[in-house]
Order: structure tokens, then sequence, then C-alpha cells
């Protein structure tokens, strides 16, 4: 959102002062581009936050033109400033309070970010206490079986978790991670009889909850 805003303004007002911020611009590029898709880690967002001051003052800028735009010009920036902030907002607000599963639509949304992202980026094993909830409010009797992806025991919500194994019939809960393939505790795709039965319930956006496994 933010090198869009920036990228628009150039177009909007070229000026001998404006294009000397290219070189900034540039240089978050090729920093993106080394982190992103020329590197194989994949942990978090940690490493794309030394762009985002830049983006700011890059965006920032285009706040300024305002005063020096007239006609169209100056109502097509408005208009990009209000979609801009709308979108914002409403996707905070849609995704609230599961900020760190948070993909925009170009991703597919939450669903869709784990094609792209993993790891903390997505699943951190913060739903841990919602799946909690969801058992009690289902009246969910009995062992559940928990492949969790995280560092908390989750007899610490009351929940009697049991390892997943194939053939097991009753109550399954399964990080998102190891859905798409993580390794862990578990090993590399071992839950991947799972991925074409369809859950009872999305806990989060990365705890899928399934039932009546059968072998």
């Amino acid at each position: 959102m933010l090198l869009v805003l920036a990228v628009v303004s150039h177009f909007l007002v070229r000026t001998q002062k404006w294009r000397a911020g290219w070189p900034v611009a540039a240089a978050c590029v090729v920093f993106w581009a080394f982190h992103s898709i020329g590197s194989n880690k994949n942990i978090g967002l940690r490493y794309m936050l030394p762009l985002f001051p830049v983006m700011l003052m890059l965006a920032g800028r285009s706040v300024l033109l305002l005063r020096r735009l007239s006609g169209r010009a100056k109502q097509a920036l408005v208009a990009l400033l209000v979609v801009l902030a709308g979108w914002a907002v409403s996707e905070t607000v849609r995704i609230h309070p599961h900020y760190l599963a948070y993909f925009n639509q170009i991703a597919g949304g939450p669903r869709g970010g784990a094609r792209y992202l993993l790891d903390s980026n997505i699943d951190w094993g913060q739903d841990l206490k919602g799946l909690a909830d969801y058992l009690k409010k289902e009246h969910v009797e009995g062992p559940v079986y928990v492949g969790y992806f995280g560092h908390v025991a989750p007899e610490l919500y009351g929940i009697k978790a049991q390892p997943v194994s194939r053939g097991i019939m009753g109550t399954v809960a399964v990080s998102l991670n190891y859905l798409c393939g993580m390794r862990y505790r578990y090993p590399k795709d071992y839950f991947r009889w799972l991925r074409k039965r369809k859950p009872v319930a999305i806990i989060g956006h990365t705890i899928y909850v399934y039932r009546t496994i059968e072998p």
C-alpha cells in the first residue's frame, strides 16, 4: 500500500526534487528482493522491518504534494488517499483480533496466505486458547487428538490432548503449519492425509478441527 502511494505520487508530479528520492526507493526494492525472493528464511516479517520507516517517508511525501497540485491531479491523489486509508481501516476491523494471520486480498486473505508464507508469518500457536473455547462451547467430551505447533501445553487450557496418528477416530485439531507440511514435533508432511478432508471448524485461521477421522 505504501509503495503504491509513493509510485502514483511520482507520476502525478514529476520534478527534479521528487526524482532524487528514487535511489532510496530502488534500494528498498533491492533489499526486499534479497530478503524475500532471494532468501530461504521463512521466520517472519522481522527482516522487512527496516523498510517501513523509508516507505513511510516516501509515502508521506505524497501528502505534501497536495499543496502543489490542482484540478484533477489533486482530486485523484485525495481519492487515492481516502481509498487506501479506508482499505487499511476495513482490513484491520475484519481481521480483529487475529492480526498475526493477516494477509491482504491479493494474497488470498488468511486462508490463501499459507500458500506463500508459514511459521511465524501466520501460525505461531496463538489460537490454542481459541481451541479450548471451541471445545467447551461444542461440549466435546473425552480426549482430543492435537497436532499443535507451539510450546504451550494444551492441558494448561483444559484440553485433554493426545498425539495424532493414522487410523484414529474422534476429534482432531491440527495447526496450519503442520497441515502445510512443516516439520517440528512431527515429520514433514505427516498430516498430508488430512488435507483433502473438510474441517468442521477453523479456529482463528490457524487450527483446523476435524471429526470422526477414519483409517
